[in-house]
């Protein structure tokens, strides 16, 4: 007799919880990304050497480290998976392979947000009192929208990356150029926010880009994790 299939929500709940758990005893991932945060934040301020840097350059930082260390999250994603030949045992299982997926954007999701504990109160607390700064509310709107977005890319690429020979070589390759649309809506936002601007229409185009990226996700996952 085969087993019941798991329902999608209790999958991906029983799966990020294992995600978090594993990341929780060894935390080396989230503490490298809120070093690379702080680090990156210093540099990009500090470098750049402009005394009064222009908005798209103060807010641009902000999202370039978010780039990054999402990318470096995508690196690390099936990890433990492949360490220890989890994977195949995940795909035979009796879950959906969505939920999967679901589960790996969840837990890059949840990393980007205490990475962006570290560099958002940086990034606005290196910038001239007088330059002008997208308002807070403003800015977690775009950072939500861009985090699923982030998330649901990185988890799809790991994915696809995962059976690839070289993966280290395909996951920047496939990600970045994917979320270079991404990111420069959401500094379109963040810039419109802090000129006084509308953002009605960047935020459209990022929440388009997250629906779009999510039913690409849906559609091929369970192709990309079963070939």
């Amino acid at each position: 007799m085969s087993a019941h299939p798991v329902p999608f929500v209790r999958a991906v709940g029983l799966l990020v919880r294992t995600d978090l758990l594993l990341e929780r005893r060894a935390p080396q991932l989230a503490l490298a990304m809120g070093l690379f945060a702080a680090v990156a934040q210093v540099v990009l301020h500090y470098g750049a050497d402009i005394p009064q840097p222009p908005v798209s350059v103060t807010v641009g930082s902000l999202w370039v480290t978010l780039l990054l260390a999402t990318l470096l999250a995508v690196a690390r994603v099936f990890n433990a998976e492949r360490d220890e030949g989890l994977l195949d045992a995940l795909v035979l299982a009796p879950i959906p392979r969505t939920a999967i997926w679901a589960s790996k954007a969840l837990a890059i999701g949840v990393l980007l947000v205490l990475m962006e504990v570290v560099a958002v109160p940086l990034s606005y607390l290196f910038l001239p009192a007088d330059a002008p700064v997208p308002g807070l509310g403003t800015l977690l709107l775009a950072l939500i929208a861009g985090n699923i977005g982030l998330a649901a890319l990185g988890s799809l690429v790991a994915a696809v990356a995962s059976a690839v020979r070289g993966r280290e070589v395909m996951v920047p390759l496939l990600f970045l150029p994917a979320a270079v649309p991404l990111l420069i809506a959401c500094l379109a936002c963040s810039v419109n926010a802090a000129d006084g601007d509308s953002v009605v229409r960047p935020l459209a185009l990022v929440l388009l880009y997250d629906a779009i990226v999510g039913l690409l996700a849906y559609a091929v996952c369970e192709h990309a994790l079963t070939d």
